[in-house]
């Protein structure tokens, strides 16, 4: 077939936005269609669509539930963790070794499980340097912060920054809790006794004894 042809074959084939029964046998229905250029081609479109999809919270449930069970179950636990707007690229690279795989889906391709293992911390933002500068803003806030003496506004920038406490992920090999930071929401939790702040100190302080 013509490239022309292939390209609205696979048009026709994510014209619905969800996943539906008969794509899986569409997908090789194409790809056994196609000279070994085109296959390369279609491998590509095709993982690149659906990562898309899954990543798009309007229509991926569906393409979530197809990519973690039946043939694709032995790719779940490490493809799963890739279903984020941020891994896109890294999804649809997996996808294209999983679902063209030479071997039987049955029994895994190594190279996706090996990618999918690589970018897992990316993933998870393990280390993220974004993520990890505010969490240590945060921290050297709740250190700085004298409440008792502290005005309004500095007051709100603590509220914040416990915000970002209570919200941060540990998913960091990096010491950010500091027992000054420990110490001063142990403080804080008597200080601000009475007040709208003191409930999220206490969830605060309870969260660093397992961050520091």
């Amino acid at each position: 077939m013509k490239d022309v042809e292939i390209q609205n074959e696979i048009k026709h084939f994510f014209k619905k936005s969800y996943w539906s029964a008969r794509y899986w046998n569409e997908i090789r229905r194409i790809h056994n269609i196609c000279n070994s250029k085109q296959k390369r081609m279609v491998q590509r479109t095709i993982a690149e669509a659906i990562a898309a999809k899954v990543v798009n919270p309007s229509h991926s449930r569906s393409y979530k539930q197809f990519l973690t069970r039946g043939e694709m179950k032995p790719y779940a636990s490490f493809i799963k963790v890739l279903f984020q707007p941020h891994m896109e690229k890294e999804l649809a690279q997996v996808l294209a070794l999983a679902l063209f795989s030479e071997s039987s889906l049955s029994t895994g391709s190594r190279k996706a499980v090996e990618l999918a293992m690589k970018v897992y911390p990316k993933a998870i933002g393990w280390n993220e340097p974004e993520a990890l500068k505010q969490l240590k803003d945060a921290v050297n806030v709740i250190e700085a912060t004298d409440y008792p003496n502290a005005t309004q506004d500095q007051r709100e920038t603590l509220s914040k920054a416990i915000d970002t406490l209570l919200n941060c992920q540990p998913k960091t090999s990096a010491e950010i809790i500091t027992i000054k930071a420990y110490s001063q929401l142990s403080r804080l939790q008597v200080q601000t006794q009475g007040t709208d702040l003191n409930g999220k100190v206490s969830l605060a302080f309870q969260k660093a004894c397992y961050l520091i």
